[in-house]
């Protein structure tokens, strides 16, 4: 098993054993204890698929279309459209790189992913809250963060109470000691 873009145990599943992890690909903080030696890349970057783009040119291959434009719109996902203040040089020149090769327009496919990320239509309050969960043990506490990234912040704080509401019961129900919501707005320069 390699690990891609997390390296907690907290947030791998259950299933996976540590002794059958034999690589981890991140650019998350490392937070990790193995039974045995195991390769690591951490590379510090707003996003993992930029890093694993520069692996490709490394060993002098090239992604699928198909794989390109995931690791195009995870670049874009991750770095909140190359604004986010993790977003580096790498994120930036793989992501143009990535969008030239795939004849995209970049602002165009950004534009795209905030719409299809912030659409909430149809989903309970849990739902939304659980979009992009992580989970942290920190000073033996259990720790819940879900993140909703919206161009329309006002129209997610208007739902505040049920939010909240939802989360109150994910903390309970999951034993978690501390549960936050982050709205982030993707609109806002960086």
């Amino acid at each position: 098993v390699i690990l891609v873009d997390h390296n907690e145990d907290s947030q791998r599943h259950q299933k996976i054993k540590p002794e059958h992890i034999l690589e981890i690909i991140d650019h998350h903080r490392a937070n990790m204890d193995f039974p045995m030696p195991i390769r690591i890349d951490i590379e510090p970057c707003g996003s993992t698929a930029s890093f694993i783009g520069r692996l490709y040119e490394t060993y002098r291959l090239t992604p699928n279309k198909r794989s390109m434009l995931l690791m195009l719109t995870a670049i874009l996902s991750d770095t909140q459209g190359l604004k986010s203040s993790t977003t580096t040089l790498l994120d930036t020149k793989q992501a143009h790189k990535m969008a030239k090769t795939l004849g995209l327009n970049l602002a165009g496919i950004t534009e795209d992913l905030f719409k299809a990320k912030e659409n909430i239509e149809g989903l309970t309050p849990l739902q939304v809250i659980k979009r992009d969960p992580k989970t942290f043990k920190f000073g033996g506490k259990k720790i819940f963060i879900g993140q909703i990234e919206t161009l329309h912040p006002k129209e997610i704080l208007e739902q505040n109470e049920k939010l909240v509401e939802a989360l109150e019961k994910h903390k309970k129900n999951q034993e978690f000691d501390q549960a936050y919501v982050m709205v982030t707005d993707l609109g806002k320069e960086k």
